[in-house]
């Protein structure tokens, strides 16, 4: 479908398949759609599935500003009232994971079940040192050698080594993906900004935490402090790394079966 203009006046891509309840897929920091090719044509066949790029990122507009993950949430909300979508199913994998609790604390009515993959409450020393470190490795080392590394760090070794496409790939895009580097920079330095867990108890979804014990990004610890935080919460643990979804999208979507379940 054609991109959709935010209320600000930017455009999003988005992307809309099969028919049902809506499910909306948000990807994680890289903030492209194609983070869910391995899912959403499965999910499709039984949802309506609505994927986006984030501002800033893949298709969309990428304007030189001042990003939160609160202001990701509102372009989301702007998405679901041009598809006239009242309410929906929200899967949402690490930053997507972020924009998800957002959703769900600030726009709670617009949010049916929620499924957070590999995301955190709030930024603890291992993330802001990691996270920093990243930063820093962009802003002097530039796209490429920032893209090597995030894919070393969030797939499993043996699965790298299996896939050596999705390294050179990753490495090979990674000048236009991240351009302009300052608005990739100012994507990362948001999630040192972000923190609503003093708000997670306000959680009302029904909400399945997915965490990975090799997660080397965010520590399974994150997603048992997510779990124990929202009332009613399910933890799953998972191997994979940080990308446990790609590397296993098969499971990813056995384990979506939970928002199908009928209401306890």
């Amino acid at each position: 479908m054609p991109a959709i203009q935010t209320r600000d006046g930017y455009k999003l891509h988005v992307e809309v398949t099969g028919e049902g309840q809506p499910v909306v897929l948000i990807p994680g920091l890289g903030g492209s759609a194609n983070f869910w090719s391995g899912i959403a044509p499965k999910l499709s066949e039984r949802f309506r599935v609505v994927q986006f790029d984030h501002r800033g990122a893949g298709r969309s507009d990428r304007p030189v500003a001042t990003y939160s993950v609160e202001g990701l949430a509102a372009d989301l909300v702007d998405i679901l009232d041009q598809l006239s979508i009242d309410s929906a199913h929200l899967v949402g994998h690490s930053t997507g994971g972020a924009i998800a609790q957002v959703m769900a604390i600030d726009h709670a009515d617009r949010v049916n079940r929620l499924v957070l993959s590999a995301t955190w409450d709030k930024p603890t020393l291992h993330f802001e040192a990691l996270f920093a470190a990243r930063l820093r490795m962009l802003e002097v080392d530039g796209p490429e050698a920032y893209a090597r590394l995030t894919q070393l760090i969030g797939f499993p070794p043996d699965w790298i080594d299996q896939n050596p496409r999705i390294l050179r790939d990753a490495v090979a895009a990674a000048a236009a993906d991240l351009h302009p580097i300052s608005v990739a920079m100012e994507r990362l330095r948001m999630l040192f900004r972000f923190d609503r867990s003093a708000d997670l108890d306000r959680i009302v979804a029904p909400t399945l935490v997915i965490g990975s014990r090799d997660d080397m990004i965010i520590a399974f610890g994150r997603s048992e402090a997510l779990a124990k935080q929202i009332r009613g919460a399910r933890l799953l643990a998972r191997d994979g790394g940080h990308f446990f979804p790609r590397v296993d999208p098969a499971r990813f979507v056995q384990d979506l079966a939970f928002l199908t379940e009928s209401a306890a």
